[in-house]
């Protein structure tokens, strides 16, 4: 399956469980509901740290969905 890519500025719902690639760009990322995860290779995801420039390539949300928008620092 392919992989969505989620754009900067528009809020985005993030299905549970499923992938999604990050721009190649740093940015902020704001998370309504349960906090994503971010990954640099897809298959080991860790937290979303808060309040802090992200440069990772691809996030997901566990637990249920979530909104999230990216906004350039």
């Amino acid at each position: 399956m392919p992989t969505e890519t989620i754009l900067i500025g528009p809020a985005i719902l993030l299905v549970e469980d499923q992938i999604y690639a990050l721009p190649p760009r740093a940015c902020y990322i704001f998370a309504q509901g349960t906090a994503p995860e971010i990954s640099n290779d897809g298959v080991s995801f860790s937290a979303l740290p808060s309040n802090d420039v992200v440069a990772a390539q691809f996030i997901r949300s566990t637990g249920t969905d979530s909104i999230v928008s990216l906004k350039t620092p």
